[in-house]
């Protein structure tokens, strides 16, 4: 499968831009950027004061890509220490499927699958990761 990078600005990389930017602004979080960090850091003026506390709070949005028939969008959704989850969403509506630890989606050509990895969980002895293992999803999972 060829991967090539959206780099011209068009109706679709706009509602592709918007979507992410709606999606981002779940129940823990709340600002105007792609890093978003929760509301309890104490004001100063019209001013948020971030603390180094504040830093594990982060979230941000990655991973993006839109399936060749245009229908479907994957993207990844980080926290600093916390494993990363990959979201499989239809454009035009329907909650989103949640991979916990997935990563590198890709399409098929006919947009009706999507693989990816699932990374392993970070052992607690600091060890690292094992091997990464590979999945599947049909895209079309409401039908």
């Amino acid at each position: 499968m060829k991967i090539c990078a959206i780099r011209a600005f068009t109706p679709l990389t706009a509602a592709l831009g918007l979507t992410l930017l709606l999606l981002s602004f779940g129940p823990a979080s709340s600002s105007t950027g792609w890093l978003l960090a929760q509301d309890e850091a104490p004001m100063r003026g019209d001013k948020k004061v971030l603390t180094i506390d504040d830093y594990a709070k982060w979230r941000s949005v990655g991973q993006t890509s839109i399936s060749p028939d245009g229908r479907w969008v994957t993207y990844a959704y980080s926290r600093r220490e916390v494993d990363d989850s990959l979201f499989i969403k239809e454009i035009d509506g329907g909650d989103p499927a949640v991979v916990v630890r997935g990563s590198n989606p890709e399409f098929s050509k006919d947009s009706r699958w999507v693989a990816y990895y699932i990374n392993p969980p970070e052992q607690e002895d600091g060890g690292g990761r094992g091997m990464r293992e590979a999945g599947t999803m049909p895209t079309d999972l409401h039908a």
